[in-house]
């Protein structure tokens, strides 16, 4: 790349840059290691093609999605959690609060503080969330270990309510976010960034669900971003070795899930054709 384009990307002293692992790179692309945080001093990586060609491999290193890459907890996220099919209605209800969490910020900015959140809203619990007073939002807009914003604390408080609204009407949660998508992860094949999505016309539809339910800091975008880390999109690159993983693990998952389904239909069709043998007197 010629010096005056060079010019244009950060040196690779910087304190906001990763130095390029490829030692044959001579491209020095530098871009945002993720695109919600552009803007901010967010790590660099490189877009050298050396470093990110489908099925590559750096140093004997998982070829990431580039967005996770900048520090450690970042890539234990997206090694370990991103992308994979969640279930239980309390840890979506925590996901769903923590994306939130996170409108006009950035997801690293929540997820190293998400110990702290789970501390302060009691685990996420929406039974003791729902009961929270003046006294519990006051303690919570004097926590440092949050996001102090008045609004997203009392969306939480507002989402606990809506959950448990929810429930008691008959509804799980987890059903109720999941039927989006049919109730089965939906696998995409994306090669760039850029190939992304930031929404869709299915988080579109959750987005206006959940509003009607009596939830906030639900916009597309972010219903979006949470459908991706809840595993109901596969939206790891192709050329990411997680994205093979994630995908088995839904195929994995799935059938067990049509699998105790199935039983349970057979269970109920048995008890329904039952009949109770008469006694000696003709009576049943």
């Amino acid at each position: 790349m010629p010096d005056e384009a060079n010019s244009l990307f950060p040196s690779e002293n910087s304190a906001s840059v990763l130095p390029c692992d490829t030692k044959s790179c001579t491209v020095r692309a530098w871009r945002f290691a993720s695109p919600a945080i552009a803007g901010t001093l967010a790590p660099l990586v490189c877009l050298c093609p050396q470093r990110w060609r489908a099925g590559a491999t750096v140093e004997g290193q998982m070829e990431r999605c580039p967005w996770s890459e900048g520090f450690e907890q970042y890539r234990r996220y997206h090694d370990e959690e991103w992308g994979v099919p969640l279930r239980d209605s309390r840890a979506l209800f925590e996901l769903l609060m923590l994306e939130g969490a996170q409108a006009g910020l950035s997801w690293s900015t929540i997820l190293k503080k998400r110990d702290n959140y789970r501390k302060a809203f009691d685990n996420f619990d929406p039974e003791r969330i729902a009961a929270y007073g003046p006294e519990d939002e006051a303690r919570l807009m004097a926590d440092a270990g949050i996001v102090r914003n008045r609004l997203k604390v009392s969306g939480v408080i507002k989402g606990a309510r809506a959950f448990l609204a929810m429930e008691a009407a008959g509804t799980r949660f987890s059903d109720f976010v999941w039927q989006f998508v049919g109730g089965e992860p939906l696998q995409n094949r994306w090669t760039a960034l850029g190939e992304v999505p930031a929404s869709t016309a299915v988080s579109d539809a959750m987005s206006k669900a959940l509003k009607k339910a009596g939830f906030t800091f639900v916009g597309s975008t972010i219903c979006y971003s949470f459908m991706q880390a809840a595993g109901m999109v596969n939206d790891h690159l192709v050329a990411c070795p997680r994205h093979k993983a994630v995908k088995a693990h839904a195929l994995a998952s799935g059938k067990i899930s049509k699998s105790v389904a199935a039983q349970g239909r057979k269970r109920r069709a048995g008890a329904s054709s039952a009949t109770i043998a008469p006694d000696e007197s003709g009576s049943a």
